[in-house]
C-alpha cells in the first residue's frame, strides 16, 4: 500500500500548475531537436583531420574493449546519470527556467554528433555500430533527462516568473521519487547497453574495419 501511494505521488508531478505538461514538452521538444540538428551539422562540415581522428578513437575504444572485457563502470555510470542529476537540482529552482533547454539541447547535440560522425566516417555500418558502442546508452541516459526535465521545467518557470512554484502545488518529494526512479533506470539500461555492446565488440570492429 504505501508503494502504491508513493507512486501515485511521484506521478503527480506531471500534474503541474497552470500550464500543465503541453508547454514544457513543446520547449523542451524543440530544444532537443535545435541541439540534434546542430549535431548532424556539425559531423557533416567535420574536416579530413577530425574524421582521422575519430577513426583512430572507435578503433583504440573497440580494440580496449576485446582486449579487457570492459573496463570502467565507474566513469560510464557517471557519464549516464550526470545530466539526469544536474535536471534534478535546476528543477527545484528559478535557474532551471533557462538553463534545463540547454541542457536538454546539449544531449541533442552529442547524441546526434556521435552517431552522425561516426555516419560520416563509415557510411551505414559505422551509424549502427555507433549506436551498438554509444548510442543505445545515450539513448537510456537521454530518456532519464528528458522525463526529469519536463516536470522540473514547469517548476522552474512557475519560480522564476511567478515566485509561486511551492504555493502553487509543485509536489517536492513526489517529484524527488520520480527523479530517484528515472535516474534508477538510467542506470540499470546503461550497464545493460554497455554489456550489450561488450557482446557484440567483435561485430562492431568488423563494421569499423
Amino acid at each position: 500500500m504505501a508503494g502504491k501511494q508513493q507512486g501515485r505521488r511521484a506521478l503527480r508531478v506531471w500534474r503541474l500548475p497552470r500550464q500543465g505538461v503541453t508547454e514544457p514538452i513543446l520547449v523542451l521538444g524543440c530544444a532537443f531537436l535545435l541541439g540534434a540538428l546542430s549535431g548532424c551539422f556539425a559531423a557533416y562540415h567535420m574536416d579530413g583531420d577530425g574524421q582521422a581522428a575519430l577513426e583512430t578513437y572507435l578503433a583504440g575504444y573497440t580494440g580496449v574493449l576485446q582486449a579487457r572485457g570492459g573496463s570502467g563502470w565507474g566513469t560510464l555510470l557517471w557519464r549516464a546519470v550526470r545530466l539526469p542529476a544536474a535536471a534534478v537540482l535546476l528543477g527545484l529552482c528559478p535557474l532551471g527556467f533557462p538553463a534545463l533547454p540547454l541542457l536538454v539541447g546539449i544531449r541533442g547535440f552529442l547524441f546526434s554528433f556521435v552517431v552522425s560522425a561516426c555516419g560520416c566516417c563509415a557510411g551505414p555500418e559505422g551509424v549502427l555500430a555507433a549506436l551498438l558502442l554509444f548510442g543505445l546508452a545515450q539513448a537510456a541516459s537521454t530518456a532519464a533527462l528528458l522525463f526529469i526535465a519536463i516536470p522540473g521545467w514547469g517548476n522552474a518557470r512557475n519560480l522564476a516568473l511567478t515566485h509561486r512554484g511551492r504555493e502553487a502545488g509543485f509536489p517536492v518529494r513526489g517529484y524527488l521519487v520520480w527523479c530517484g526512479l528515472c535516474l534508477a533506470g538510467a542506470l540499470a539500461l546503461t550497464a545493460l547497453c554497455h554489456l550489450l555492446s561488450l557482446a557484440t565488440v567483435e561485430f562492431t570492429a568488423g563494421l569499423l574495419g
